[in-house]
């Protein structure tokens, strides 16, 4: 079976004649004749029968119709798409975990369009956590993810692209309210809040915390929104790492950078190592790499 003989049987199943079907199709009646032979000898049923010098449907040519033009409709959504990609037009697939979702990408999309002017190219957008995204990825349902380093993954690359700093957080009328920046080592006598263990942000700031070679005496509450914690450092419950977001500005706290580059942390543009990419996609990961090494 093949798309001609698809192709010739649902233009034989609208005409309900050979020799008008043969002219349509520009082929000789008995080249459409051999084909819709061989497809009812494939498939073991009569497509069609016989009425006066027409011919009409059977009930088995009826049901294979339905199919019939739902494979032809998919082939050629699939053909256009193809050559969509061939002509730089495409739809590229890009994943993203929340912390870059709301200064990062909005920024790199608009730079892409402003300074490349590629009006072929759209966008479908994946928001979820890292371990996610790598799964989407590697199941070719993203082209490209941006997300944390993920570990045991040797068929990707990460290639650095962003660097964002977190700053120990503590109330206006802190002891250490006083400083501008601080020894992590130093903090960790003081009552901490902290990120629950399913936030997404918890595996960033333990991360530093191991950097640091220390951990907080005690850690009185956990909760899952960095503005939640926000809100209870300014209210005097306890102090807290997080990252840098623009609700700080709004309450009695003191951001203090954390010393030694300590309190950074990196966050990746993921691809397949071994895939084959479209024009499309190389040439928005290139533009990708172009702006993110002038922007480290």
């Amino acid at each position: 079976m093949n798309i001609y003989q698809l192709k010739y049987f649902t233009a034989l199943a609208h005409t309900e004649h050979y020799t008008e079907t043969a002219r349509q199709l520009h082929i000789t009646q008995p080249n459409l004749s051999h084909a819709i032979r061989s497809l009812e000898e494939e498939l073991g049923v009569p497509l069609f029968e016989k009425k006066g010098r027409n011919v009409v449907l059977t009930k088995y040519g009826r049901e294979f119709l339905r199919d019939a033009r739902q494979i032809l409709q998919m082939t050629e959504e699939s053909m256009k798409k193809m050559q969509a990609v061939q002509e730089g037009k495409e739809c590229i697939s890009l994943g993203f975990v929340r912390a870059l979702g709301i200064g990062f990408m909005p920024r790199l999309l608009y730079q892409f369009r402003r300074k490349t002017d590629e009006k072929s190219i759209s966008f479908r957008f994946y928001e979820e956590a890292s371990r996610s995204l790598i799964d989407r990825l590697k199941k070719w349902e993203c082209d490209l993810v941006f997300c944390n380093y993920v570990d045991k993954e040797p068929e990707i690359s990460f290639v650095p692209v962003y660097r964002q700093d977190y700053y120990v957080i503590v109330p206006e009328d802190h002891p250490l309210a006083s400083l501008e920046e601080v020894e992590l080592c130093d903090t960790v006598q003081y009552p901490y809040i902290f990120f629950r263990n399913d936030s997404a942000m918890r595996p960033r700031v333990d991360q530093i915390f191991r950097r640091a070679g220390t951990w907080p005496q005690q850690v009185i509450v956990e909760f899952f929104e960095d503005e939640v914690i926000a809100g209870f450092v300014a209210a005097g419950f306890g102090i807290a790492v997080v990252e840098e977001m623009k609700v700080l500005d709004t309450l009695p706290v003191k951001k203090l950078k954390i010393k030694n580059g300590i309190g950074q942390h990196e966050f990746y543009m993921a691809y397949l190592k071994q895939r084959e990419y479209s024009p499309a996609v190389r040439r928005f990961s290139d533009f990708v790499c172009r702006e993110t090494e002038q922007n480290p």
